[in-house]
């Protein structure tokens, strides 16, 4: 049976005089199928598919072990980013040849560009080809509480800034300046699809008298939503 590695190709008949040429070719044809092979040391490692970058942030270039000819959809490929990216990014592979074998968009597991913070510098990065792209399969950082709180209170949202959609009983597509008339039960949406990270939702406690526990808000930003809740006495 043939394969990728070693066939055996012209077998010697029983009784037949070994010839030096004869079995010396046959063993240097199975040292090149090994050849072929990951290194041992790389295959108990998990370092086949692992290598170098050596672009610039948003522009990556990676140099594998065993350099592939082509893109093949299902292929993954690990680096660790030199620099880490600030928008939308595009990875280019080394092949056998030692050329590039072009470039290919990186996007997240939604299909969406990556942003800032996708790619932090330093980080361990795992890709994997869908046939057109690769695809971020692993997390490259992860945000701490005291980062998440620095961020919560550092950001700010100018009035009129984002585009606010409010559904419900208001009017869709207006920006939102001041009060909203609340009256439980509703159910409101606030969408936030600028560019801005953080939306700001304030009740005043002393202009409402009919909120009760259970009135729930729902803030969106692109494909990612978060919910708050009003328990009677804070959100």
């Amino acid at each position: 049976m043939s394969n990728d590695y070693f066939t055996h190709e012209n077998p010697e008949a029983r009784r037949t005089v070994a010839r030096a040429e004869s079995v010396n070719g046959t063993f240097q044809a199975i040292e090149a199928g090994f050849d072929k092979l990951p290194a041992e040391g790389q295959v108990k490692r998990g370092t086949v598919s692992y290598g170098a970058d050596s672009g610039i942030a948003n522009a990556y270039r990676v140099t594998l072990p065993y350099p592939p000819t082509s893109y093949t959809e299902g292929m993954e490929v690990s680096f660790r980013v030199g620099v880490g990216n600030s928008a939308a990014s595009t990875v280019d592979l080394y092949g056998a040849s030692g050329a590039l074998l072009g470039v290919k968009p990186i996007r997240r597991q939604d299909g969406g560009d990556t942003v800032v913070g996708d790619m932090p510098t330093g980080s361990m990065t795992t890709l994997r080809y869908d046939g057109s792209t690769f695809r971020i399969v692993s997390v490259g950082a992860m945000i701490t509480k005291p980062q998440l709180d620095a961020a919560i209170a550092n950001a700010v949202l100018p009035v009129g800034s984002g585009q606010v959609k409010i559904t419900g009983n208001d009017a869709v597509g207006q920006y939102l300046d001041g009060a909203v008339a609340v009256t439980a039960p509703m159910t409101k949406t606030i969408q936030n699809p600028g560019a801005d990270e953080a939306l700001l939702l304030g009740i005043d406690p002393l202009a409402i008298t009919n909120l009760s526990a259970g009135l729930r808000a729902t803030i969106e930003r692109a494909a990612r939503r978060s919910s708050i809740a009003f328990d009677g006495a804070k959100l």
